[in-house]
């Protein structure tokens, strides 16, 4: 990809990786596309035991290959931060693509905003089947808001830097995404470049968490300061065989960790609490009502009480429930789900039907 002057700030890639050998190939493929001279690569080798080492050797001097013993993709991706050389970072994860003008769209809008600490894209997303699924984004987190109100009014990229062939023209906003990131979190990690003297003093992956360890990064980073929407898709998302966050011990789990998450940051923060504690009372009770039901199927009482003691909209039927044995209350709480699915199915038959007055 050809810069222009305003792109001259070189990109460090970090990619982490375990045990996905065939997948690490496409996305290394996809990032030295990407990049340009004097850009480097850095794929963290997080302990694999496949053929990840000979495979990456194919490309040679292109890559720097970082060893390390398996500790998950919150360390593999901090000790990518720790070995990078260049002012801008950019993250890829090994399953996913970027297009050919990822890195001089973003490089170019840093460039441009020296106030940005960091910027985020939209991406597309291609399933198990194949089927491509254009602006994921709003799938991924959907603020029901525009990004207007969110982040800013609207600049096109045009104005900033030259669209590079074939690119449409697009907006691009800047703001303060961290009041936001309560509600939801927007960012693909794959989209994600930050600077990198703000990253290795100040941003950090969780590490020794099941997932969510880059909501730590995005956390951090937008506390530290503006931060930009590329409201363009600069990256592929694809989904592969694996393995699925789909019962509710693991919902209890990211419930958990979300909570964790608001605690250490919003929680903490005396400033934005001053402004804006109705609203994280209001989000953190709602996580913690949730996490509280899906306890109660899992016959986990005593946690259940205990969350639901920080849930102040709980209502009173919840709170009664709490009060029953395991196995008493996952029947009761069954039952109340069949009846309000049975609702709504009432509710839509009746919607379809003709009304009285339109019959023969």
């Amino acid at each position: 990809m050809q810069a222009s002057a305003v792109t001259t700030e070189r990109v460090s890639v970090i990619i982490p990786t375990f045990n996905r050998s065939a997948l690490v190939m496409r996305a290394v493929a996809s990032a030295l596309a990407a990049t340009e001279p004097g850009d480097e690569i850095l794929v963290i080798d997080d302990g694999s035991t496949d053929d990840t080492s000979s495979r990456l050797d194919a490309f040679g001097n292109r890559i720097r290959i970082i060893s390390t013993t398996n500790s998950g993709a919150g360390a593999a991706r901090n000790r990518g931060i720790a070995e990078a050389r260049c002012p801008l970072i950019a993250f890829l994860d090994s399953d996913d693509e970027w297009l050919v003008d990822k890195l001089y769209l973003q490089r170019s809008v840093m460039a441009s905003r020296s106030e940005v600490v960091g910027c985020f894209s939209d991406f597309r997303m291609k399933d198990e089947a194949g089927r491509v699924h254009s602006g994921w984004m709003k799938h991924w987190c959907d603020y029901s808001r525009p990004w207007e109100v969110v982040l800013g009014p609207l600049v096109w990229f045009s104005s900033l830097a030259l669209l590079p062939p074939r690119r449409q023209d697009f907006g691009v906003y800047v703001g303060d995404l961290y009041p936001w990131l309560l509600e939801g979190n927007p960012i693909a990690t794959s989209t994600l470049m930050i600077r990198g003297r703000i990253a290795q003093s100040s941003i950090r992956f969780a590490e020794n968490v099941p997932t969510f360890e880059d909501l730590w990064c995005f956390s951090s980073t937008a506390r530290t300061g503006p931060v930009a929407l590329l409201a363009c898709e600069t990256s592929w998302n694809n989904g592969h065989r694996g393995p699925r966050l789909t019962n509710s011990s693991s919902m209890i789990t990211c419930l958990s960790l979300r909570l964790r998450l608001l605690e250490e940051f919003w929680g903490s923060d005396a400033i934005f609490l001053a402004s804006h504690r109705e609203r994280y009372e209001s989000i953190r009770g709602a996580l913690n009502l949730e996490r509280a039901t899906l306890l109660m199927y899992e016959g986990r009482m005593e946690e259940a009480r205990v969350a639901l003691r920080s849930a102040p909209t709980a209502s009173l039927s919840h709170r009664a429930i709490a009060k029953l044995p395991g196995v008493a209350a996952r029947n009761v709480l069954s039952a109340r789900r069949w009846l309000h699915r049975a609702t709504q199915l009432v509710e839509q038959i009746g919607s379809s039907q003709p009304s009285p007055e339109r019959l023969p």
